[in-house]
Protein backbone atom coordinates (compact mmCIF):
# COMPACT_ATOMS: atom_id res chain seq x y z
CA UNK A 1 0.00 0.00 0.00
CA UNK A 2 1.21 3.51 -0.81
CA UNK A 3 1.28 5.83 2.16
CA UNK A 4 0.63 9.52 1.72
CA UNK A 5 3.41 11.49 3.36
CA UNK A 6 4.27 15.15 3.34
CA UNK A 7 7.94 14.14 3.40
CA UNK A 8 7.54 12.04 0.28
CA UNK A 9 4.42 13.41 -1.40
CA UNK A 10 2.53 11.69 -4.14
CA UNK A 11 1.97 13.55 -7.37
CA UNK A 12 -1.46 14.55 -8.70
CA UNK A 13 -1.58 15.31 -12.43
CA UNK A 14 -4.58 16.83 -14.20
CA UNK A 15 -4.22 16.54 -17.98
CA UNK A 16 -6.62 18.68 -20.02
CA UNK A 17 -5.09 20.07 -23.19
CA UNK A 18 -7.90 22.59 -24.06
CA UNK A 19 -7.55 24.34 -20.66
CA UNK A 20 -8.51 28.05 -20.68
CA UNK A 21 -8.24 30.75 -18.02
CA UNK A 22 -11.93 30.43 -17.11
CA UNK A 23 -11.36 26.75 -16.23
CA UNK A 24 -9.01 27.61 -13.36
CA UNK A 25 -11.68 28.68 -10.81
CA UNK A 26 -13.51 25.41 -11.51
CA UNK A 27 -12.74 21.77 -10.80
CA UNK A 28 -9.87 21.60 -13.30
CA UNK A 29 -7.96 24.16 -11.27
CA UNK A 30 -9.26 23.75 -7.75
CA UNK A 31 -8.94 19.97 -7.51
CA UNK A 32 -5.15 19.85 -8.05
CA UNK A 33 -4.83 22.97 -5.87
CA UNK A 34 -6.82 21.27 -3.09
CA UNK A 35 -4.77 18.09 -3.30
CA UNK A 36 -1.65 20.15 -2.70
CA UNK A 37 -2.97 22.60 -0.14
CA UNK A 38 -5.07 20.19 1.94
CA UNK A 39 -3.55 16.76 1.35
CA UNK A 40 0.12 17.46 0.66
CA UNK A 41 0.43 16.27 -2.95
CA UNK A 42 2.70 17.73 -5.60
CA UNK A 43 0.16 18.97 -8.15
CA UNK A 44 0.55 19.55 -11.89
CA UNK A 45 -1.78 20.84 -14.58
CA UNK A 46 -0.94 19.86 -18.17
CA UNK A 47 -2.35 21.65 -21.21
CA UNK A 48 -1.51 23.56 -24.32
CA UNK A 49 -0.80 27.27 -23.76
CA UNK A 50 -4.28 28.42 -24.81
CA UNK A 51 -4.64 31.59 -22.76
CA UNK A 52 -2.90 34.18 -20.61
CA UNK A 53 -3.87 32.31 -17.39
CA UNK A 54 -4.33 35.51 -15.44
CA UNK A 55 -6.14 33.66 -12.64
CA UNK A 56 -3.20 31.44 -11.69
CA UNK A 57 -2.10 33.45 -8.67
CA UNK A 58 -5.60 33.80 -7.25
CA UNK A 59 -6.81 30.26 -7.96
CA UNK A 60 -3.93 27.77 -8.26
CA UNK A 61 -0.79 29.30 -6.74
CA UNK A 62 0.56 25.89 -5.66
CA UNK A 63 -0.01 24.03 -8.93
CA UNK A 64 2.80 23.63 -11.46
CA UNK A 65 1.56 24.29 -14.99
CA UNK A 66 3.16 22.29 -17.81
CA UNK A 67 2.52 23.41 -21.38
CA UNK A 68 2.78 20.98 -24.29
CA UNK A 69 3.82 22.15 -27.72
CA UNK A 70 1.49 21.59 -30.65
CA UNK A 71 3.23 18.86 -32.60
CA UNK A 72 1.07 16.09 -34.00
CA UNK A 73 -2.45 16.97 -32.87
CA UNK A 74 -4.20 16.49 -29.53
CA UNK A 75 -4.23 12.69 -29.65
CA UNK A 76 -0.54 12.32 -30.47
CA UNK A 77 0.58 15.07 -28.09
CA UNK A 78 -1.36 13.67 -25.12
CA UNK A 79 -0.33 10.06 -25.73
CA UNK A 80 3.32 11.00 -26.29
CA UNK A 81 3.30 12.93 -23.03
CA UNK A 82 2.02 9.85 -21.20
CA UNK A 83 4.55 7.55 -22.88
CA UNK A 84 7.38 9.64 -21.43
CA UNK A 85 5.83 10.58 -18.07
CA UNK A 86 3.37 7.92 -16.87
CA UNK A 87 5.78 6.28 -14.45
CA UNK A 88 6.20 9.48 -12.43
CA UNK A 89 2.46 10.18 -12.26
CA UNK A 90 0.98 8.73 -9.06
CA UNK A 91 -2.56 10.02 -9.73
CA UNK A 92 -3.83 10.86 -13.21
CA UNK A 93 -6.99 13.00 -13.33
CA UNK A 94 -8.81 13.11 -16.68
CA UNK A 95 -11.91 15.22 -17.22
CA UNK A 96 -15.12 13.93 -18.89
CA UNK A 97 -15.68 11.35 -21.62
CA UNK A 98 -16.85 13.55 -24.46
CA UNK A 99 -13.63 12.63 -26.22
CA UNK A 100 -12.60 9.02 -26.70
CA UNK A 101 -9.05 10.24 -26.20
CA UNK A 102 -9.49 10.15 -22.43
CA UNK A 103 -10.39 6.46 -22.42
CA UNK A 104 -7.38 5.60 -24.59
CA UNK A 105 -5.11 7.88 -22.56
CA UNK A 106 -6.29 6.29 -19.33
CA UNK A 107 -5.66 2.79 -20.67
CA UNK A 108 -2.15 3.78 -21.85
CA UNK A 109 -1.31 5.33 -18.47
CA UNK A 110 -2.30 2.17 -16.58
CA UNK A 111 -0.48 -0.03 -19.08
CA UNK A 112 2.72 1.93 -18.51
CA UNK A 113 2.18 2.45 -14.78
CA UNK A 114 0.02 -0.39 -13.38
CA UNK A 115 0.51 0.85 -9.82
CA UNK A 116 -0.71 4.36 -10.68
CA UNK A 117 -4.18 5.64 -9.79
CA UNK A 118 -6.48 6.54 -12.70
CA UNK A 119 -9.32 8.92 -11.85
CA UNK A 120 -11.93 10.15 -14.33
CA UNK A 121 -14.27 13.02 -13.44
CA UNK A 122 -17.30 12.70 -15.67
CA UNK A 123 -18.44 16.35 -15.74
CA UNK A 124 -21.70 14.63 -16.55
CA UNK A 125 -24.02 16.55 -18.82
CA UNK A 126 -27.25 14.81 -19.87
CA UNK A 127 -25.55 13.93 -23.18
CA UNK A 128 -22.74 12.10 -21.40
CA UNK A 129 -25.16 10.30 -19.10
CA UNK A 130 -27.22 9.19 -22.09
CA UNK A 131 -24.09 7.79 -23.73
CA UNK A 132 -23.30 5.79 -20.61
CA UNK A 133 -26.70 4.58 -19.41
CA UNK A 134 -29.26 5.63 -22.06
CA UNK A 135 -31.80 2.96 -22.98
CA UNK A 136 -31.43 3.16 -26.80
CA UNK A 137 -27.94 4.44 -27.58
CA UNK A 138 -26.45 4.77 -31.04
CA UNK A 139 -23.79 2.29 -32.13
CA UNK A 140 -20.98 4.73 -31.26
CA UNK A 141 -22.41 5.17 -27.77
CA UNK A 142 -22.77 1.40 -27.30
CA UNK A 143 -19.11 0.93 -28.19
CA UNK A 144 -18.08 3.68 -25.75
CA UNK A 145 -20.30 2.16 -23.05
CA UNK A 146 -18.74 -1.27 -23.52
CA UNK A 147 -15.23 0.21 -23.45
CA UNK A 148 -16.01 2.24 -20.33
CA UNK A 149 -17.45 -0.80 -18.56
CA UNK A 150 -14.38 -2.85 -19.47
CA UNK A 151 -12.01 -0.14 -18.28
CA UNK A 152 -14.06 0.33 -15.10
CA UNK A 153 -13.50 -3.34 -14.29
CA UNK A 154 -9.83 -3.58 -15.27
CA UNK A 155 -8.21 -0.14 -15.49
CA UNK A 156 -10.01 2.82 -13.90
CA UNK A 157 -9.53 3.14 -10.15
CA UNK A 158 -12.24 5.73 -9.50
CA UNK A 159 -14.82 7.62 -11.50
CA UNK A 160 -16.88 10.46 -10.07
CA UNK A 161 -20.09 12.20 -10.97
CA UNK A 162 -21.21 15.60 -9.75
CA UNK A 163 -24.93 15.52 -8.97
CA UNK A 164 -26.61 13.15 -6.54
CA UNK A 165 -29.19 12.34 -9.23
CA UNK A 166 -26.58 11.06 -11.66
CA UNK A 167 -24.67 9.32 -8.86
CA UNK A 168 -27.73 7.22 -8.01
CA UNK A 169 -28.31 6.41 -11.67
CA UNK A 170 -24.73 5.30 -12.26
CA UNK A 171 -24.62 3.18 -9.11
CA UNK A 172 -27.80 1.42 -10.22
CA UNK A 173 -26.80 0.84 -13.84
CA UNK A 174 -23.15 -0.09 -13.17
CA UNK A 175 -23.71 -2.38 -10.21
CA UNK A 176 -20.68 -4.55 -10.90
CA UNK A 177 -18.31 -1.59 -10.44
CA UNK A 178 -20.45 0.55 -8.12
CA UNK A 179 -17.71 0.59 -5.47
CA UNK A 180 -15.53 2.65 -7.83
CA UNK A 181 -18.16 5.36 -8.35
CA UNK A 182 -17.82 8.46 -6.18
CA UNK A 183 -20.16 11.40 -5.65
CA UNK A 184 -17.95 14.48 -5.93
CA UNK A 185 -20.02 17.63 -6.48
CA UNK A 186 -18.37 20.76 -7.75
CA UNK A 187 -17.10 22.70 -4.77
CA UNK A 188 -16.67 26.29 -3.75
CA UNK A 189 -13.54 28.20 -2.89
CA UNK A 190 -14.17 30.12 0.32
CA UNK A 191 -14.07 33.92 0.22
CA UNK A 192 -14.76 35.19 3.74
CA UNK A 193 -13.38 38.61 2.82
CA UNK A 194 -16.49 39.36 0.71
CA UNK A 195 -19.18 40.93 2.90
CA UNK A 196 -22.71 39.62 2.41
CA UNK A 197 -24.48 42.95 2.20
CA UNK A 198 -27.74 41.68 0.60
CA UNK A 199 -28.48 45.34 0.06
CA UNK A 200 -30.22 45.12 -3.30
CA UNK A 201 -33.61 43.86 -4.47
CA UNK A 202 -31.94 41.95 -7.27
CA UNK A 203 -33.01 38.82 -9.10
CA UNK A 204 -29.67 37.73 -10.49
CA UNK A 205 -28.59 35.24 -13.12
CA UNK A 206 -25.01 34.61 -14.26
CA UNK A 207 -23.30 32.75 -17.07
CA UNK A 208 -23.63 32.69 -20.82
CA UNK A 209 -26.76 34.51 -21.91
CA UNK A 210 -28.78 33.44 -24.92
CA UNK A 211 -27.85 29.80 -25.64
CA UNK A 212 -30.74 27.33 -25.76
CA UNK A 213 -29.27 25.57 -22.73
CA UNK A 214 -29.52 28.64 -20.49
CA UNK A 215 -33.16 29.56 -21.30
CA UNK A 216 -32.50 33.29 -20.92
CA UNK A 217 -35.60 33.88 -23.02
CA UNK A 218 -37.72 32.10 -20.39
CA UNK A 219 -36.31 34.28 -17.60
CA UNK A 220 -36.92 37.52 -19.50
CA UNK A 221 -40.51 36.49 -20.26
CA UNK A 222 -41.12 35.44 -16.65
CA UNK A 223 -39.94 38.84 -15.41
CA UNK A 224 -42.15 40.60 -17.97
CA UNK A 225 -45.20 38.72 -16.69
CA UNK A 226 -44.64 39.78 -13.09
CA UNK A 227 -46.76 42.63 -11.66
CA UNK A 228 -45.00 45.96 -11.26
CA UNK A 229 -42.67 45.99 -8.27
CA UNK A 230 -39.39 47.56 -7.13
CA UNK A 231 -37.16 44.55 -7.87
CA UNK A 232 -34.57 44.43 -10.69
CA UNK A 233 -33.47 41.65 -13.01
CA UNK A 234 -29.66 41.57 -13.27
CA UNK A 235 -28.02 39.44 -15.97
CA UNK A 236 -24.25 38.97 -15.67
CA UNK A 237 -22.36 37.29 -18.48
CA UNK A 238 -21.52 37.42 -22.17
CA UNK A 239 -24.48 37.72 -24.54
CA UNK A 240 -24.51 35.43 -27.58
CA UNK A 241 -24.45 37.52 -30.72
CA UNK A 242 -27.55 35.80 -32.13
CA UNK A 243 -29.50 36.62 -28.94
CA UNK A 244 -28.95 40.37 -29.14
CA UNK A 245 -31.85 40.80 -31.58
CA UNK A 246 -34.12 39.06 -29.05
CA UNK A 247 -33.03 41.57 -26.39
CA UNK A 248 -33.62 44.50 -28.74
CA UNK A 249 -37.16 43.30 -29.51
CA UNK A 250 -37.80 42.70 -25.80
CA UNK A 251 -37.02 46.32 -24.92
CA UNK A 252 -38.90 47.67 -27.97
CA UNK A 253 -42.01 45.82 -26.83
CA UNK A 254 -41.46 46.54 -23.13
CA UNK A 255 -39.84 50.00 -22.87
CA UNK A 256 -40.96 50.27 -19.23
CA UNK A 257 -38.49 47.47 -18.35
CA UNK A 258 -35.39 49.25 -19.66
CA UNK A 259 -34.64 50.64 -16.21
CA UNK A 260 -35.38 47.36 -14.38
CA UNK A 261 -33.59 44.80 -16.57
CA UNK A 262 -29.82 45.26 -16.57
CA UNK A 263 -27.31 43.39 -18.74
CA UNK A 264 -23.89 43.76 -17.11
CA UNK A 265 -21.88 42.06 -19.85
CA UNK A 266 -19.00 39.64 -19.38
CA UNK A 267 -17.43 40.14 -15.94
CA UNK A 268 -13.82 38.93 -15.99
CA UNK A 269 -12.97 40.13 -12.47
CA UNK A 270 -13.77 37.39 -9.96
CA UNK A 271 -13.89 39.88 -7.08
CA UNK A 272 -16.39 42.05 -8.96
CA UNK A 273 -18.59 39.02 -9.68
CA UNK A 274 -18.47 37.99 -6.01
CA UNK A 275 -19.56 41.48 -4.97
CA UNK A 276 -22.58 41.18 -7.27
CA UNK A 277 -23.51 37.79 -5.78
CA UNK A 278 -23.07 39.25 -2.29
CA UNK A 279 -25.51 42.11 -2.98
CA UNK A 280 -28.18 40.07 -4.80
CA UNK A 281 -31.04 38.41 -2.93
CA UNK A 282 -32.42 35.86 -5.42
CA UNK A 283 -30.56 33.81 -7.99
CA UNK A 284 -32.76 32.56 -10.83
CA UNK A 285 -31.41 29.77 -13.03
CA UNK A 286 -33.94 28.46 -15.59
CA UNK A 287 -31.51 26.22 -17.54
CA UNK A 288 -32.83 23.41 -19.70
CA UNK A 289 -29.87 21.20 -18.83
CA UNK A 290 -26.61 21.35 -16.84
CA UNK A 291 -24.01 19.01 -15.44
CA UNK A 292 -23.36 20.79 -12.14
CA UNK A 293 -23.36 24.55 -12.52
CA UNK A 294 -20.51 26.47 -10.90
CA UNK A 295 -22.65 29.63 -11.04
CA UNK A 296 -25.37 27.90 -9.03
CA UNK A 297 -22.83 26.87 -6.38
CA UNK A 298 -21.32 30.37 -6.20
CA UNK A 299 -24.76 31.94 -5.83
CA UNK A 300 -25.60 29.53 -3.00
CA UNK A 301 -22.32 30.29 -1.22
CA UNK A 302 -23.07 34.01 -1.35
CA UNK A 303 -26.46 33.28 0.26
CA UNK A 304 -28.73 33.89 -2.70
CA UNK A 305 -32.18 32.31 -2.50
CA UNK A 306 -32.04 29.78 -5.36
CA UNK A 307 -34.88 29.43 -7.87
CA UNK A 308 -33.73 26.85 -10.38
CA UNK A 309 -35.02 24.21 -12.71
CA UNK A 310 -34.31 20.61 -11.68
CA UNK A 311 -30.88 20.45 -13.29
CA UNK A 312 -27.69 18.85 -12.01
CA UNK A 313 -26.58 20.34 -8.71
CA UNK A 314 -29.87 22.00 -7.74
CA UNK A 315 -31.03 19.06 -5.62
CA UNK A 316 -27.62 18.81 -3.91
CA UNK A 317 -27.64 22.48 -2.95
CA UNK A 318 -31.27 22.77 -1.86
CA UNK A 319 -31.05 19.52 0.13
CA UNK A 320 -28.24 21.11 2.11
CA UNK A 321 -29.64 24.62 2.55
CA UNK A 322 -33.45 24.32 2.21
CA UNK A 323 -33.17 27.82 0.80
CA UNK A 324 -34.81 27.90 -2.60
CA UNK A 325 -37.37 26.37 -4.92
CA UNK A 326 -37.43 24.17 -8.01
CA UNK A 327 -39.25 25.63 -11.02
CA UNK A 328 -40.54 23.71 -14.04
CA UNK A 329 -38.55 23.94 -17.26
CA UNK A 330 -39.70 26.01 -20.23
CA UNK A 331 -42.64 27.52 -18.34
CA UNK A 332 -42.30 31.30 -17.98
CA UNK A 333 -45.74 31.64 -16.36
CA UNK A 334 -44.89 29.14 -13.64
CA UNK A 335 -41.49 30.75 -13.10
CA UNK A 336 -43.10 34.19 -12.92
CA UNK A 337 -45.57 32.96 -10.30
CA UNK A 338 -42.75 31.52 -8.17
CA UNK A 339 -40.78 34.76 -8.38
CA UNK A 340 -43.87 36.81 -7.56
CA UNK A 341 -44.72 34.62 -4.57
CA UNK A 342 -41.11 34.72 -3.33
CA UNK A 343 -40.96 38.52 -3.50
CA UNK A 344 -44.37 38.92 -1.85
CA UNK A 345 -43.24 36.76 1.08
CA UNK A 346 -39.61 37.88 1.16
CA UNK A 347 -39.84 39.08 4.75
CA UNK A 348 -40.67 35.54 5.88
CA UNK A 349 -38.42 33.70 3.41
CA UNK A 350 -35.22 35.72 3.90
CA UNK A 351 -32.70 34.05 6.25
CA UNK A 352 -29.44 35.10 7.84
CA UNK A 353 -26.93 35.08 4.94
CA UNK A 354 -24.07 34.06 7.22
CA UNK A 355 -26.05 30.98 8.24
CA UNK A 356 -26.58 30.00 4.59
CA UNK A 357 -22.93 30.62 3.72
CA UNK A 358 -21.76 28.47 6.62
CA UNK A 359 -23.99 25.58 5.51
CA UNK A 360 -22.70 25.77 1.92
CA UNK A 361 -19.08 26.01 3.08
CA UNK A 362 -19.50 22.98 5.37
CA UNK A 363 -21.04 20.87 2.61
CA UNK A 364 -19.21 22.04 -0.48
CA UNK A 365 -15.76 23.39 0.33
CA UNK A 366 -13.22 21.87 -2.06
CA UNK A 367 -11.52 20.10 0.85
CA UNK A 368 -14.84 18.51 1.83
CA UNK A 369 -15.82 17.35 -1.66
CA UNK A 370 -12.32 16.07 -2.54
CA UNK A 371 -11.88 14.04 0.67
CA UNK A 372 -13.67 10.87 -0.63
CA UNK A 373 -11.24 10.77 -3.57
CA UNK A 374 -8.28 11.39 -1.26
CA UNK A 375 -9.37 8.54 1.03
CA UNK A 376 -9.80 6.23 -1.97
CA UNK A 377 -6.31 7.10 -3.24
CA UNK A 378 -4.76 6.67 0.20
CA UNK A 379 -5.96 3.04 0.41
CA UNK A 380 -4.94 2.16 -3.15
Amino acid sequence: MKKISHKSPLSYWTVHLPLKDFDLPKDLGYMPETFHRCFGFDSYLVSYRNDTYSLVESCIPHVVQIFLRHRGGEWMDALCFLVFNSRRIDVLHLEHLQKNLNLIAGWLYKFLNPRGFLYIKLDASPHIMDNIIGSRPALKSRIKRWLLNYLMQHTINAISVESIQNFRLLKKRLENVAFKILHIPNGIDLHPEVALSKSQKWILTAGRLGPEQKATDVLLEAFRLMPANDWYLILAGPVEEAFQSHIDRYFEQNPHLKTRVKFLGNITSRSQLFEIYAQASIFCFPSRWEGFSHALMEAAYFANYIISTDIGGAEDILSATSYGKIAPKDDPRALSAILEQTIANWGNIHRDPLEIQKIVANHFSWEKVCRPLYETISTH
